[in-house]
């Protein structure tokens, strides 16, 4: 086992596993949460779409499944979902968002 962080260039992280099913890559997140709820279950399902994201543009191939796997006293809970056009498009306009107050920040520091 090895830790390999991804990068486009402009955001970079670290999936806690990948593994492959069929030979493409199924990013896994795992999650100790004692309680989560749907809000919690759809950022960490932005953020495996995320990962899914660098990994394409890292020219692996993956399967558009992600897995949650929230781990607590009561054992262990695998939440499979598909990484949907929707949540792709979550994920740019978070993207998006984040990029333009950066560079915002960015020019204003510069200015000063």
């Amino acid at each position: 086992m090895f830790e390999t962080p991804l990068s486009d260039g402009k955001v970079c992280g670290t999936p806690d596993l990948i593994y492959y099913e069929n030979n493409k890559a199924i990013v896994v997140d795992f999650k100790t949460w004692k309680y989560f709820n749907a809000e919690k279950i759809n950022k960490a399902k932005i953020q495996i779409t995320a990962y899914n994201y660098l990994l394409e543009k890292n020219n692996i191939f993956t399967s558009n499944i992600g897995e949650i796997w929230i781990i607590n006293e009561n054992g262990v809970n695998i939440n499979r979902f598909n990484i949907t056009n929707k949540l792709k498009l979550e994920w740019q306009e978070i993207m998006h968002t984040f990029l333009k107050n950066n560079s915002n920040k960015e020019k204003r520091n510069y200015e000063n």
